[in-house]
């Protein structure tokens, strides 16, 4: 188990330790989340792959949040890829001998981490959001017959989210958008920036604990 996952929960669990030792009742939210969009890619000048056009990723993201107050929530969230590609153009890739008239290769992508959220109280109908996150990215484009080889790169993930929830019920809320702002410092194959933009919808539902 690596250092986030490791540090990550054992934070979340003494957290959520000392809420009950204050004599609070716990909270959570529950979320799962969908989306994904375009992801900005190299150009010639800086690619290994001069003729990448674009790349896709479709993540499903879940979360689970320790609620601290009605504004206030600290968690983690995992997000794994269910389709994704990088788009070539015509012509022949630098790093293979392949000549297509264009052709598209697939990616996964895996992204975890712990995030911290500020928003309106549970209350209110309409419920902006704003939170940051801090994890890893991992990316794999598989082996393909234009290119028989798999490439693999991973990096620290910082993003910046802001959004949208519509209440329905007391517990249950629609999260009509999401924007994220990622940040990923180390280089990713294909990227020509180190920042990208990711776009989700979902649902959140809040979890009150009984007390005895």
């Amino acid at each position: 188990m690596n250092l986030l996952k490791k540090y990550g929960l054992t934070f979340f669990a003494l957290l959520a330790l000392t809420v009950t030792l204050h004599g609070q009742r716990l909270q959570f939210d529950v979320e799962l989340k969908a989306g994904g969009g375009p992801i900005n890619v190299a150009n010639a000048d800086d690619n290994m792959d001069s003729n990448i056009d674009h790349a896709e990723i479709f993540p499903v993201q879940g979360g689970l949040h320790l609620a601290i107050t009605q504004h206030l929530a600290i968690g983690g969230f995992y997000a794994r890829s269910v389709a994704g590609s990088v788009y070539y153009q015509s012509g022949s890739s630098s790093t293979s001998n392949f000549s297509s008239p264009g052709y598209d290769v697939s990616i996964e992508s895996l992204m975890y981490g712990l995030d911290l959220r500020l928003s309106t109280g549970r209350a209110a109908k309409w419920r902006p959001y704003i939170s940051a996150s801090y994890g890893k990215a991992e990316f794999v484009q598989e082996a393909s017959e234009e290119q028989p080889y798999s490439l693999a790169a991973s990096s620290k993930l910082i993003a910046l989210n802001g959004g949208m929830m519509l209440r329905f019920g007391h517990n249950f809320y629609w999260n009509l958008f999401e924007v994220s702002g990622k940040y990923l410092p180390d280089r990713i194959f294909w990227l020509d920036s180190d920042l990208c933009i990711e776009f989700k919808t979902g649902f959140l539902y809040h979890i009150r604990l009984k007390s005895k």
